[in-house]
């Protein structure tokens, strides 16, 4: 009698071991977080969401140290992603080839280096997405990236090291981390996807943004003899605070607020859309910025 009732527990253990893995899955996918589930159809990885439609949490695999993925071994070139609400921190680190990703419109966060050192060449995000966090997308020769409309914050490196040489951003966002565009080219061309009030955020976040190479400002050099409400072409003078002045003779300058000092030059940090429109093309230290 303690015999069987010990082999019947032994069913009902490995019984219930398989159900909780696959739970909520369809026949043939299996767990990779709560109601997240994961197939292989050849070389496409498909990602989805529970069986009964509901938003899957996929599981985060490391920062730093990366633990093993279910999917780990498998030959990818492809990952579909829907059904989520976040694509989970190192689930294609470094599976190089992966050369193409959908991204459904549940998910909202793309968490720390998701898709690092794939072989991605171009993006699309949904405006669903509002998070991208640290290095997510770096080390890759990306070169398009469609951005999300809604994205609230770019994350530490999460482009660099890419071939992007322009980007949309709404003026909305609210957060660039350092290095985020330093790709191999530099810092792309980027546009403001919005008008002069909206973007307003976006020209308050760059200027505080910076790359490996310097701190980059937006520094219209193309703007000869502008002054006018108390805004003061950077270029050749800055505002003291009543009216504007033309810069001393490379001299020591005392920068006022709104303004921060690159070299011996007072560089406003906030352009008007005019300035903005007329940028010259980037050098040096500088990040190009127009309007959509």
């Amino acid at each position: 009698m303690r015999k069987e009732f010990l082999v019947l527990s032994l069913i009902l253990s490995l019984s219930f071991s398989v159900k909780a893995e696959n739970i909520n899955c369809k026949l043939g996918q299996q767990s990779c977080g709560t109601n997240c589930c994961w197939s292989l159809d050849g070389t496409k990885l498909k990602i989805t969401g529970g069986a009964d439609g509901s938003i899957g949490v996929m599981d985060s695999y490391g920062v730093g140290e990366i633990t093993e993925r279910p999917w780990e071994g498998k030959t990818i070139h492809s990952v579909d992603v829907d059904g989520v609400s976040n694509i989970g921190a190192s689930a294609f680190y470094g599976f190089s080839e992966i050369s193409s990703t959908n991204i459904g419109d549940t998910v909202t966060v793309i968490e720390w280096g998701a898709y690092s050192s794939t072989n991605l060449s171009s993006l699309v995000l949904p405006d669903s997405v509002k998070y991208i966090e640290n290095y997510t997308f770096n080390n890759q020769g990306l070169e398009n990236v469609k951005m999300s409309d809604s994205i609230l914050s770019i994350g530490l490196g999460a482009f660099s090291g890419t071939k992007i040489t322009s980007v949309g951003l709404p003026g909305t966002i609210e957060g660039i981390g350092w290095y985020a565009f330093d790709t191999i080219y530099g810092v792309p061309e980027i546009t403001c996807i919005g008008n002069e009030e909206s973007c307003a955020g976006l020209e308050n976040v760059l200027s505080e943004y910076k790359s490996y190479n310097g701190e980059f400002y937006l520094n219209p050099q193309s703007i000869k003899n502008y002054a006018g409400a108390k805004q003061c072409n950077s270029t050749n003078y800055y505002f003291n605070g009543n009216e504007c002045l033309t810069r001393p003779n490379n001299g020591a300058l005392d920068c006022v607020a709104g303004y921060r000092q690159n070299g011996k030059i007072c560089n406003r940090m906030i352009y008007t859309i005019e300035e903005a429109n007329a940028v010259a093309k980037p050098s040096g230290n500088t990040v190009r910025i127009k309007y959509r």
